[in-house]
């Protein structure tokens, strides 16, 4: 009768535990991000930035670039972000590692103390630890750039050849699309190598997965907002320059947008390359040898000075393009809209205004999508904004009335503003405020008073209970099952 019970208990266990218990690993493991805040160094210049970065980790590729909110930290001021996409497999899967950076400047030198503060990541806070901030007087500028000695990069010893061939028909450059800027002009910086079609000495890299992270390390700027172009392989094109053909060796490039007015200063960098010959023997001999990227150095010119601009405006070359669905609605229907901007600046000052409390119209929430492409020499984002309005009275609506951005063109040197043209005309009965319409509904309806921290329906809940204690019933079977009878 035991072994009957005990086969029966077996049984369960197979049978009912296991498709629980896979469901439940589905569970906690469908869905989960990770979220964590770090703080940047804790000693810095004046002209330095105090930086805390959220890091998002995810294994959905479709998932949406995350939104955070930075808290404003007393004693700093909030100078811009960056935003990075890395992407890694860890054991076969794919993960996807999004760190948004928030700068911070000090308004003084000294110590500050910084309490404990939270960054709202995708609506859910993440805390962070308070520190204490040392800020020093910035260090002096030097009057030239002068030559920079490059870090050197532990590479493995080349025997040298006695009889080295002719130097190549090649350099090494590091060039900017743009010699002159404004503070938060964006300007792209390329590092490549140019080889010539009437080269005649065989060339090979030598471990550039060393060499080229060192060199970029070099190249970074404290003072800039970076957009890089993720260049994970070497991309090779063929370009003229001065009427002569050569093929470009691309290993980085990168869009910067200067946050202050900071001289922005390049070092001279080298590249190490082996080129190769046969003795009379046949045997084959490396010889090292090096090329020289000249550094050069920017200066930010200030924006004029404009009364009526009270924050940071967003400097580039800017456009619109809008759509709306209909241009007659009956006051209390839905109408959809769709403003779309595209430049190749910062665009995170770009913002709808907040409406509320218009007594002309009920304004909703937009969906925000950002989509960033890269060119030759520069980063062209679209922000498209996705949004609906209900008239509560008839009559022609203007949209430039409500929605303009002012920003500056650095090509003329002034500002200039983008204007919304969307207009419709509503029709019908005026609608009461505070009286609930029983026309169509929005999608976006009673949304403020939704709470997502609680489950949809009891139905979780039950199973759950439910599942707990089976479990507790099969680990009191496994206990009879396996713990030996003592009286046999």
């Amino acid at each position: 009768m035991v072994k009957n019970v005990k086969h029966y208990l077996l049984l369960l266990f197979f049978c009912c535990g296991t498709p629980w218990l896979t469901l439940f690993a589905q569970q906690d493991t469908k869905d989960k991000d990770f979220y964590s805040v770090e703080t940047g160094d804790k000693n810095i210049n004046l002209e330095e930035f105090f930086t805390v970065s959220a890091i998002i980790t995810t294994d959905d590729e479709n998932s949406p670039i995350p939104e955070c909110k930075f808290p404003d930290l007393k004693g700093l001021t909030k100078l811009g972000y960056t935003k990075k996409i890395a992407r890694s497999f860890v054991a076969g899967h794919k993960l996807i590692t999004y760190t948004i950076t928030q700068n911070y400047k000090a308004n003084r030198e000294g110590t500050l103390k910084i309490k404990p503060f939270k960054v709202v990541i995708n609506k859910t806070e993440q805390s962070a630890e308070g520190c204490v901030l040392t800020i020093k007087q910035a260090t002096p500028e030097p009057a030239n750039l002068g030559s920079i000695a490059p870090t050197e990069t532990p590479l493995p010893e080349i025997a040298k050849s006695k009889n080295p061939k002719a130097t190549p028909d090649a350099f090494f450059a590091l060039n900017t699309s743009k010699k002159s800027i404004y503070v938060g002009e964006g300007f792209t910086v390329t590092l490549a190598l140019y080889v010539s079609e009437n080269n005649t000495v065989p060339m090979e890299f030598d471990h550039n997965e060393v060499q080229i992270p060192a060199i970029t390390k070099q190249l970074k700027q404290a003072s800039c907002w970076e957009e890089n172009y993720d260049i994970e392989e070497t991309i090779t094109k063929q370009v003229t320059i001065n009427g002569r053909k050569y093929t470009q060796y691309k290993f980085y490039q990168t869009s910067l947008y200067p946050l202050n007015k900071k001289i922005i200063r390049f070092p001279t960098v080298s590249l190490r390359v082996l080129t190769s010959e046969e003795n009379e023997k046949g045997e084959k001999h490396f010889t090292p040898i090096r090329f020289d990227a000249k550094g050069w150095e920017l200066h930010p010119l200030e924006l004029p000075k404009l009364a009526r601009i009270q924050q940071d405006v967003p400097v580039g070359n800017f456009s619109i393009e809008e759509h709306i669905d209909k241009t007659v609605v009956p006051t209390g229907k839905a109408i959809q809209c769709k403003i779309a901007i595209s430049g190749d600046g910062n665009m995170s000052s770009i913002k709808l205004p907040e409406i509320t409390q218009n007594p002309m119209f009920d304004f909703f929430p937009p969906k925000i999508n950002m989509v960033t492409h890269h060119e030759e020499e520069k980063n062209v984002h679209t922000k498209t904004f996705t949004f609906q309005l209900i008239p509560k009275r008839a009559g022609n609506f203007v949209l430039s009335n409500y929605f303009k951005w002012v920003y500056f063109n650095p090509n003329k040197g002034t500002y200039d503003t983008l204007r919304s043209q969307l207009s419709f005309k509503a029709q019908g009965a005026t609608i009461s405020s505070d009286v609930e319409s029983t026309t169509e509904r929005s999608i976006y309806d009673e949304l403020e008073n939704l709470d997502s921290s609680k489950e949809s329906s009891t139905i979780g809940k039950l199973l759950k209970n439910e599942a707990n204690i089976l479990i507790v019933i099969m680990l009191i079977g496994m206990v009879y099952i396996f713990i030996p009878r003592r009286n046999k």
